[in-house]
């Protein structure tokens, strides 16, 4: 029996290959990781904003009620309401599942790429388009960070204060508050897309060089990889 030394190649372009593919493997099983978190912190950010989904729910139905002048009852907008939040919320359900299918899909063809397995290039086309995504959300979080550090945008603090009798106070602590909430919610949303950034990164240029890497050793004759 050969000795396990003389079977692995240690010549450079080899080292190269195994090295590429070991950071190959753990970028695709990183950005899965990252993708199912994305999920589990959305419906997180659900279930802790559940009362205030549900304040938002009651006021809409009573707006609808008061603005169709006793055409419509509180039955009634209830069941146009929760068609409308069905519908969403469906449709919601698709764009999420595309992403996460798409996200494990790129993860997985890496994972797959990293061992021996020859994949094509639409995992890394992909990887193109949400990295151009991943960009935009990073751009997207620096500039709402940036409105709640130089300046006030209404979109974040909503009506505040624009409801009669409330105590001046209560209008600041409910706006510092909400200010808080959306600060760390930007920067936590911030981390992650610099995180999937990196390692998308990371997944890109290393498949790149797998596929380089095999090219040259394929034309001077086979190797083991791993």
């Amino acid at each position: 029996m050969r000795n396990f030394e003389d079977c692995l190649k240690n010549d450079e372009l080899s080292i190269k290959l195994r090295k590429s593919d070991r950071t190959l493997y753990a970028a695709g099983v990183g950005y899965m990781g990252l993708a199912i978190w994305s999920v589990v912190r959305l419906f997180l950010a659900a279930y802790i904003r559940y009362e205030s989904i549900a304040a938002y729910i009651a006021k809409t139905i009573t707006e609808i009620v008061d603005d169709s002048n006793g055409s419509i009852d509180e039955s009634l907008a209830k069941i146009l309401l929760g068609i409308i939040f069905g519908m969403i919320l469906f449709f919601g359900a698709l764009f999420v599942a595309f992403f996460l299918w798409l996200e494990v899909f790129i993860g997985l063809s890496a994972c797959k790429e990293s061992v021996g397995k020859k994949k094509g290039v639409v995992y890394l086309v992909f990887a193109f388009i949400m990295l151009a995504f991943e960009i935009l959300g990073i751009y997207t979080c620096v500039e709402t960070i940036s409105s709640l550090v130089y300046g006030v945008d209404p979109s974040v603090f909503g009506n505040i204060g624009n409801e009669v009798g409330v105590d001046e106070l209560e209008v600041l602590v409910a706006t510092m508050s909400n200010a808080i909430d959306e600060a760390l919610d930007s920067f936590a949303t911030l981390l992650l897309s610099i995180t999937s950034t990196i390692i998308l990164l990371e997944l890109i240029i290393n498949a790149f060089k797998v596929k380089g890497l095999r090219r040259k050793i394929a034309a001077g004759g086979k190797v083991n990889e791993h």
